[in-house]
């Protein structure tokens, strides 16, 4: 991964072929002691595992999907859970077909670029465990 940009809090970031979005994103946060922020992106990758949660299950339905495809949206943020760096992520994928399909992001290889803009929020994000969900919620700030 390529730090292209800094503009205050804002990284302009370029992930390259081979590499794991969620993982790569999950350690840089680490690195530079992001505990709150949000994220945007674009890019194309060739493996993504997405889902949705299924409330009365208590659990992610994964589908995998390993053909090419258009990374059109990413979108989440970055908050503490149990004291790391957690991104809570949710992505579009087009496939050949130009159809789409987006969910919950586990997991994405990409496999020609990823471009994502990472801005740091002042302060922390946490997030629980919310016992009627199951989900880890973000939790409200303390003044």
């Amino acid at each position: 991964m390529h730090v292209i940009s800094r503009y205050g809090d804002t990284m302009l970031l370029r992930l390259v072929r081979g590499e794991e979005l969620v993982e790569t994103l999950t350690a840089f946060c680490g690195r530079e002691g992001i505990s709150a922020g949000w994220i945007e992106g674009i890019g194309a990758g060739d493996r993504i595992e997405i889902s949705y949660y299924d409330v009365e299950k208590r659990r992610y339905m994964p589908t995998v999907i390993e053909e090419e495809f258009e990374l059109l949206n990413l979108l989440g943020n970055v908050a503490l859970k149990e004291e790391k760096p957690f991104l809570h992520l949710h992505a579009t994928a087009g496939k050949k077909d130009l159809s789409a399909m987006g969910g919950h992001l586990h997991s994405l290889r990409i496999a020609g670029t990823g471009e994502i803009r990472l801005t740091k929020l002042p302060g922390e994000l946490r997030r629980s465990l919310d016992d009627e969900t199951g989900l880890w919620l973000l939790c409200p700030t303390e003044d």
